[in-house]
């Protein structure tokens, strides 16, 4: 009778060498969020594996470093195609290479971004990230560059059936565009209320509710909150005005 004690040690160690990757993985989104951007690229660098490749992608992501940033999502990407948040990371990198560049080349790099969102919200439905880029996307973006805030309310609406909180952000954020200043603080505030701190672009985008219409810096209670929450957690992403508290 054959033994099964191979194949047990077999499975553990690649329990055992699954469960040591993930503590890896969660040890460089540390050095991310901490901003240890040097050591996250030198631990990354090595690693083929389209986690890794999407991590170092997000550390090029995070010093501006667009070219990389892309090289190696695109490459996380191919190696993964259907994985949700990969494509979302590619599409905020060609997002913020289009921002950087010539008109001409920025109008390519939009599209791109565009089409790496729509892929993301149709991989994931349920990725509240993903439906919150493509919204932004296309409350910013032209009709001749496929935007639309009638796409963006679409986004809304689909988006509410997972957080009701981001539902209102991209509701905010349309009207904001169409100048709907009283709205743009009713929806946020709704959003706060509603716990979108738990989304790291809803947080940072609710500190836009001071009142806009005026340019004023003042802030009320609820703003106050969302800047100490965001300061606490995430202060690399907070506006540089907030880095002193509002008086």
């Amino acid at each position: 009778m054959k033994s099964f004690q191979p194949k047990i040690m077999v499975a553990l160690l690649v329990l055992f060498g699954g469960l040591l990757l993930s503590a890896a993985d969660a040890t460089v989104e540390q050095m991310l969020a901490s901003g240890s951007i040097d050591d996250a690229i030198k631990t990354l660098s090595s690693r083929t594996d389209p986690a890794s490749l999407n991590l170092l992608s997000r550390a090029y992501y995070e010093i501006d470093q667009w070219d990389n940033a892309i090289k190696f999502g695109e490459r996380a990407v191919s190696a993964s195609p259907d994985n949700s948040m990969f494509h979302l990371w590619l599409g905020r990198e060609y997002g913020e290479k289009a921002a950087a560049v010539n008109p001409l080349s920025a109008a390519s790099l939009a599209r791109k971004a565009k089409s790496e969102f729509e892929l993301a919200v149709q991989l994931d439905p349920a990725n509240v990230q993903a439906h919150a880029d493509l919204a932004e996307y296309y409350t910013d973006a032209p009709s001749i560059m496929g935007g639309g805030t009638d796409k963006a309310r679409d986004q809304a609406a689909q988006v509410a059936k997972y957080d009701e909180a981001t539902s209102h952000w991209i509701l905010a954020i349309i009207a904001e565009k169409n100048k709907r200043y009283p709205a743009v603080t009713e929806s946020r505030h709704f959003s706060l209320d509603r716990g979108a701190a738990t989304t790291l672009r809803v947080w940072t985008s609710i500190l836009s509710c001071i009142p806009v219409a005026v340019g004023a810096r003042s802030a009320d209670a609820q703003t106050i909150t969302a800047w100490l929450t965001c300061f606490q957690f995430v202060p690399m992403h907070c506006p540089a005005w907030s880095r002193s508290a509002p008086a």
